[in-house]
């Protein structure tokens, strides 16, 4: 009889393990956007350095990270988390750490096979501490996942008055509650359940599109309004 119950248990605790390990993998992850007529791109007027004025003019200022400086926006919007870098600043993905990224996001491939030049007048738009997330387009389990990514704003000139911009999202991340690992930093237990090599989202590229073109739509020397609030 005792040989039974220990075998009994035995068998228990191989099944709940199986269950531990098996969780992760049965979770739902789905993406869901509603921005029909998409495009990452959008030709606003005045010439690149104009543009990229008007970018420096709206964004928080990386170089001023840790310097308390004023944030431009509302502490309710996920841009007020975010500082604006340029090409030439070490945080800037290099074209090794983008090319490590483009299995789901063809715009990514691209912009990895560019010829340096045509990247140089680009920003980096990023959340630094890590630890920010908010509700974009992925759902796990029916229940929305917390989300984020960094961007990178494309500029092309294409003459002394208009110019492309492109927004590309870079390294998109859902956290989805807790997963078991046997070879967790700390040994086994469960660890965050950090999901990588997403798809790119299109609500938070054309919410960072339109902010781009509300400013480059202010004439240069004109005073410019808040950042408006894009839902």
């Amino acid at each position: 009889m005792a040989r039974k119950l220990a075998a009994v248990a035995v068998i228990s605790l191989m099944l709940a393990g199986a269950a531990v390990v098996i969780l992760p993998f049965t979770k739902r992850i789905e993406r869901r956007s509603a921005v029909p007529g998409f495009s990452d791109s959008a030709v606003v007027p005045g010439g690149v350095d104009q543009v990229a004025a008007a970018i420096v003019g709206t964004f928080n200022d990386g170089h001023r990270l840790g310097f308390s400086a004023p944030r431009k926006f509302s502490a309710t919007d996920k841009f007020h988390y975010f500082f604006l870098w340029g090409r030439a600043d070490r945080i800037f993905p290099d074209d090794l750490q983008l090319s490590m990224h483009t299995r789901y996001d063809p715009a990514i491939r691209g912009y990895s096979a560019m010829d340096a030049g045509a990247k140089k007048r680009d920003f980096y738009l990023y959340e630094p501490s890590g630890d920010y997330y908010w509700h974009s387009e992925y759902f796990c389990d029916g229940a929305p996942a917390k989300f984020r990514c960094a961007f990178i704003i494309h500029l092309e000139p294409l003459g002394p008055d208009r110019t492309k911009v492109q927004v590309i999202e870079y390294l998109p991340i859902i956290w989805v509650g807790q997963a078991w690992s046997t070879l967790g930093h700390a040994g086994p237990g469960f660890y965050d359940d950090i999901r990588f090599d997403l798809e790119p989202t299109r609500i938070d590229r054309a919410q960072l599109l339109a902010l781009i073109e509300q400013a480059a739509a202010v004439p240069a020397g004109a005073a410019k309004t808040t950042p408006m609030q894009v839902k």
